[in-house]
C-alpha cells in the first residue's frame, strides 16, 4: 500500500491518497444532456423562424399574390395574423393584444419549466421537443409584441381550390415539438404497461409452480 505523502513537519499533504484532491471533491460542472438538447433546438428553431420572416417581410408585399414554389401545391405568401390559431385577441386593440399574449406566454413558460424539471438529466429527445416549442413560441411572441401581428408565409393548396391556412416555421417547430412529446408519451405508456403485464405473468407462473398439486 502506498504511504501518505508527508511534508517537512510530518503533516499529510493535500495530495495524499487518503484525501481526495480538489478535482475529485468538486462536483461535475457539465450541463445536463437535456439542457444541451433544449438549447440547440431553441437556437435553431428561433433562428430559422426569425430569418425567414425577415426575408419575407423584405421580399414580398403584404397581402400580395403568392409566389409559386411548386405550382399548384406550394407557394410563398405574405399574410399577417393579428390573433392566435383560434382567433383569440384578433379584434382587440394592439396594446391589449400584447398584454394578452404576454400573459399566455408566461403561463406557457411556467408549464415548460415544470415539464423540464421533471425530465431525466439525459432525456435528450424530450429536451429537443421542449426546445422546438420554446423557440417557435418565442418566435411568434416576438412578432406579436414587436409588430402587433404574426407573419405567415407558407401556403399550401390541397385538393384543388381548397388551401391550408397560411403558417410559418414557428408553427412548424411548435407542432414538431408537441408531436415528439406525444409520441414519447405513448411509447413510455406502452412500455410501462408491457412491464406490468410481464410482471403479472411471471407472478402467476411462480404461484402456479409453488401451489402443491393434489394426488
Amino acid at each position: 500500500m502506498t504511504e501518505p505523502m508527508l511534508d517537512e513537519d510530518g503533516e499529510r499533504t493535500q495530495g495524499s491518497d487518503d484525501e481526495p484532491g480538489e478535482d475529485d471533491a468538486a462536483p461535475s460542472r457539465r450541463m445536463p444532456t437535456k439542457l444541451v438538447a433544449l438549447m440547440l433546438a431553441f437556437a435553431g428553431s428561433f433562428g430559422v423562424d426569425f430569418a425567414t420572416k425577415a426575408w419575407i417581410a423584405s421580399s414580398l408585399p403584404v397581402l400580395g399574390p403568392p409566389r409559386p414554389v411548386i405550382d399548384g401545391f406550394f407557394y410563398l405568401s405574405h399574410m399577417r395574423n393579428a390573433g392566435t390559431a383560434l382567433g383569440f385577441f384578433e379584434d382587440w386593440p394592439v396594446e391589449l393584444r400584447r398584454v394578452g399574449f404576454s400573459i399566455l406566454a408566461a403561463i406557457a413558460g411556467w408549464v415548460v419549466v415544470l415539464f423540464y424539471r421533471g425530465l431525466a438529466p439525459r432525456d435528450r429527445l424530450n429536451g429537443l421537443a421542449l426546445g422546438f416549442i420554446v423557440g417557435g413560441g418565442l418566435g411568434n411572441l416576438v412578432d406579436r409584441l414587436g409588430r402587433g401581428e404574426v407573419i405567415d408565409f407558407l401556403h399550401f393548396e390541397i385538393m384543388g381550390p381548397w388551401s391550408f391556412p397560411d403558417f410559418n416555421f414557428a408553427d412548424v417547430f411548435i407542432m414538431l415539438g408537441v408531436a415528439i412529446l406525444m409520441i414519447e408519451l405513448l411509447v413510455s405508456e406502452g412500455a410501462a404497461r408491457a412491464e406490468v403485464i410481464e410482471g403479472a405473468s411471471v407472478g402467476d407462473d411462480r404461484e402456479e409452480r409453488d401451489t402443491p398439486r393434489a394426488e
